[in-house]
């Protein structure tokens, strides 16, 4: 049986073990890097480690001929709705995000659908910011974007608490010509679930939420 920690954010809920090292969720440090297209119809993600390893992936699922058609002749891509998987090297959902549409707001769920928590984007004038909350709709932390162009960000907890930073990384020449986007993420190595995983599932919703102008 774990200890039950002090700091209710570090105490595993919803019956699932802290994740395994060799797991996507376990890393601290990795680069999200978004599959350059001239014409962008899915949303494609390649997840990396510090050491340029592929360790993960993110997939658009579920998405209808009609609506790659809207992506195709318009530029609506922020009012459609969005489901991610996000994967492990092996191909093993690690963690759903799903955006309805018209909304700004992104549901994460565990593999078997079991919601973690939503991250929303904030209504408001300047810098923008997303806001975590736990199923219950409790603010368990915030993403804050560092400049108005929404390029670097931080992440904080409830109490303020610096857990991780969002730094988007140039593309490099195909940028200019692109669509894609790529995201350093770097996390504070003792966050644990279920904070940890809304974590990693709010920096692809920066770009769903923030990014998607097609």
């Amino acid at each position: 049986m774990q200890p039950i920690p002090s700091d209710p954010y570090q105490q595993p809920t919803y019956g699932y073990a802290p994740a395994d090292p060799a797991w996507l969720l376990a890393h601290a440090k990795f680069v999200i890097d978004q599959k350059a297209k001239l014409i962008e119809l899915r949303n494609e993600y390649s997840i990396y480690d510090e050491h340029g390893n592929r360790i993960g992936s993110v997939m658009q699922v579920g998405q209808s001929l009609l609506t790659r058609i809207v992506r195709l002749l318009s530029r609506s891509d922020s009012l459609l709705g969005v489901k991610l998987e996000i994967r492990e090297a092996n191909g093993a959902v690690a963690l759903l995000l799903h955006k309805p549409a018209l909304r700004v707001t992104c549901t994460v769920a565990r593999p078997n659908g079991t919601e973690i928590g939503r991250v929303a984007a904030k209504i408001r004038l300047g810098k923008a910011r997303l806001a975590l909350t736990d199923p219950a709709g409790n603010l368990v932390g915030e993403v804050r974007a560092e400049n108005l162009r929404a390029w670097n960000f931080n992440v904080q907890d409830a109490s303020g608490r610096l857990i991780a930073r969002v730094d988007k990384k140039w593309a490099g020449a195909r940028e200019l010509f692109t669509t894609a986007d790529k995201y350093r993420v770097e996390l504070d190595p003792n966050l644990t679930d279920p904070l940890r995983s809304l974590v990693v599932a709010s920096c692809l919703a920066i770009d769903t939420l923030l990014k998607q102008q097609n």
